[in-house]
């Protein structure tokens, strides 16, 4: 049997995931570990940015820490991926773009 989890991480690195109805957007197709986009400061209006981890999973209290990917030691967080509530409704993240607004508008918004 096929869980919502299973299903949401379908729909996220297939990018059928769904955006605004009134923009378009595009969605990622992959979970690369690297620093989030919106993990660095000020890139959305929130009151901190997404929190990075070390290569073991332990957080990081560094935000302009470089990125695992780049030759730093910030990766995005295992508790970021995907979950499920109940078998009608799961979360997660993506990388997202959008052909409206600016990353700073995109960055910790929600989408259906």
């Amino acid at each position: 049997m096929v869980s919502v989890k299973q299903i949401a991480l379908f729909a996220l690195a297939t990018g059928l995931a769904s955006v605004d109805a009134q923009a378009t957007g595009r969605t990622s197709r992959h979970w690369d570990c690297c620093k989030g986009s919106c993990a660095w400061p000020s890139k959305g209006s929130v009151f901190s940015p997404v929190l990075t981890c070390d290569k073991s999973d332990n957080p990081l209290t560094d935000t302009l820490g470089v990125s695992g990917c780049a030759g730093g030691k910030a990766y995005m967080c295992t508790n970021q991926s995907p979950w499920a509530v109940d078998d009608n409704l799961a979360y997660g993240y993506a990388s997202i773009k959008l052909s409206d607004g600016e990353e700073s508008t995109w960055c910790c918004s929600c989408y259906e």
